[in-house]
């Protein structure tokens, strides 16, 4: 059976910064290449132990993800960003339907993302939270 989608390792995010350094545009690449047949988002921003810089972690779906559950999930991560738990919450839970309603199932993604909205809500990130996540073990 073939996954739904994968996530693309650190290794990978580190080729592409590498590329663009070099001048290599991804933009004018994301359009004439895999991003074209496959669906994708942009899905967390976490920081491993040890490294203080955040990384895109980016789902590839086999399956097109609708345009409004990309639309409507990057806009509840805004809303997570910000500390609107409320109107993340709602987001996240929209998302939830519309990937339901256009995949046939719920969108694991969104479900992690209202369990953190609600351990936030009650026990908020200090003042420096930038809106990713730290991972504290390896």
């Amino acid at each position: 059976m073939i996954p739904d989608y994968y996530i693309i390792p650190q290794a990978w995010t580190e080729v592409i910064e590498r590329l663009q350094w070099n001048g290599v545009d991804m933009e004018r690449l994301k359009g004439d290449t895999v991003f074209e047949v496959f669906g994708y988002r942009i899905i967390d921003s976490v920081k491993v132990k040890g490294k203080t810089q955040a990384v895109d972690i980016v789902q590839l779906s086999f399956k097109k993800l609708h345009p409004s559950i990309v639309d409507t999930y990057s806009l509840a991560r805004d809303e997570f960003k910000k500390r609107n738990w409320d109107g993340a919450m709602d987001l996240f839970k929209k998302t939830n339907d519309l990937h339901q309603e256009h995949q046939g199932t719920p969108d694991p993604v969104a479900e992690i993302f209202l369990e953190r909205v609600e351990t936030f809500k009650l026990n908020p990130p200090d003042d420096k939270w930038d809106g990713t996540i730290e991972m504290r073990t390896k």
